[in-house]
């Protein structure tokens, strides 16, 4: 009889693993499918295929969910639900989720302004080597939000941020270059940072790039 309990555990453990496993592959297919939808800017169709994923409780589509609703993309913009699908990815240790859901809270959409919401988020995933956390915890150092302004805490986690190839980050490191925030003043390494953010597409980056190469 023993023995009959271990075998029909062990059977009920390899049904539950198999099913958790299949569900875990169709919401990566459904997710895939919405990403292509959204790359082309096909907000309407890419929606459901995120909210389908996102339901089966995958992180990536969380994000993906919450952008739509934060955005108002595909559907009616929506703070609550953007913050809903942000903190499920975060709480389940999405980078993505927890970066956006600070933004959220340093903006304050949809919720009072919280600079030290944010610093939990954005410094929760900066410990864990997450380069958008590094980013905006640098950012908080820098500013003094939520923290006191430091110059030398800013550069060392804006540095990590950018020398992981993270554009906000590079951005953020030139400006520091350009204006000698915890850094010697050098006009050279500002434009070679901003250079390196532009590359990927960073807007702002190309602006500062584009500012400085004509002031000097």
């Amino acid at each position: 009889m023993k023995k009959s309990y271990i075998i029909g555990g062990t059977i009920l453990l390899v049904l539950i693993g198999g099913f958790v496993f299949h569900r875990y592959v169709y919401s990566k297919i459904e997710y895939k499918k919405g990403l292509s939808y959204y790359k082309n800017k096909n907000y309407q169709k890419a929606l459901p295929l995120f909210k389908d994923a996102a339901n089966q409780g995958y992180a990536p589509a969380e994000v993906k969910l919450g952008v739509l609703y934060l955005y108002g993309e595909g559907t009616l913009k929506n703070y609550d639900k953007a913050i809903y699908w942000f903190k499920k990815a975060a709480d389940q240790g999405d980078a993505d989720g927890g970066f956006d859901l600070s933004v959220i809270y340093v903006n304050g959409l949809g919720v009072p302004r919280n600079y030290r919401k944010a610093l939990y988020w954005v410094k929760k995933f900066a410990e864990r080597g997450n380069a958008y956390g590094e980013f905006g915890l640098g950012w908080m150092y820098l500013f003094g939000k939520g923290v006191p302004k430091d110059y030398d805490e800013a550069l060392y986690w804006v540095k990590k941020s950018a020398e992981q190839g993270n554009a906000r980050g590079e951005n953020l490191l030139g400006y520091m270059y350009e204006n000698g925030f915890g850094v010697s003043q050098d006009y050279n390494k500002a434009l070679y940072w901003y250079k390196k953010s532009a590359e990927q597409g960073y807007a702002p980056a190309k602006a500062n790039l584009e500012r400085l190469e004509s002031e000097h």
